[in-house]
């Protein structure tokens, strides 16, 4: 999980925009790989989203058989 972990910096200043915004949305994506992981999550079957976010992870594919 240190792999995905985002930069201080980054998630503050997300933090600092949700605190200070007048209208505050649900949530605020950080990073390349939640955007992506967001944008899939409706559109994309089961399997697409996943091996997205195995790439974007680095996570090895899954021996089949």
């Amino acid at each position: 999980m240190q792999k995905m972990a985002k930069p201080v910096d980054t998630v503050a200043a997300a933090i600092e925009k949700a605190l200070t915004a007048a209208r505050p949305r649900a949530r605020y994506p950080v990073g390349t790989d939640v955007r992506v992981q967001a944008a899939l999550s409706g559109v994309a079957p089961d399997r697409v989203k996943d091996a997205a976010f195995a790439r974007l992870t680095g996570t090895p594919p899954r021996k089949r058989g």
